[in-house]
């Protein structure tokens, strides 16, 4: 069965991503969530906007047997954060790449 799941990262991977997917951190997996608001969370959290101050979540349509469930601990909050993980590179056909699907943000407001 499949399911929605969100990717925040920088937003000067936009581009990449659109064309070649998301690929696998260096622990091999690509860090998911189940709603747009814990991937806000997920991303200003973990300091995305390395580059500048903006980042982008990308929707995302996965098998839900292909996914993991784990909590990465927050670095904003007592209550870890339960995200899901994703072993390997999503392919571009599983992203949302419409410009009404992509959510930008930045620190102190949506843009």
């Amino acid at each position: 069965m499949k399911s929605l799941y969100y990717h925040a990262t920088p937003y000067r991977n936009l581009y990449s991503i659109m064309q070649n997917g998301i690929k696998p951190s260096a622990d091999g997996f690509v860090k998911l969530c189940h709603c747009k608001e814990d991937a806000v969370i997920f991303g200003v959290d973990k300091g995305l906007d390395d580059d500048g101050e903006h980042f982008v979540v990308f929707a995302v349509m996965l098998d839900m047997d292909d996914v993991e469930s784990y909590q990465e601990q927050s670095l904003l909050s007592v209550v870890p954060i339960h995200c899901f993980r994703y072993k390997g590179k999503i392919l571009p056909e599983y992203i949302a790449s419409y410009l009404s699907d992509l959510h930008f943000y930045n620190y102190s407001a949506s843009m």
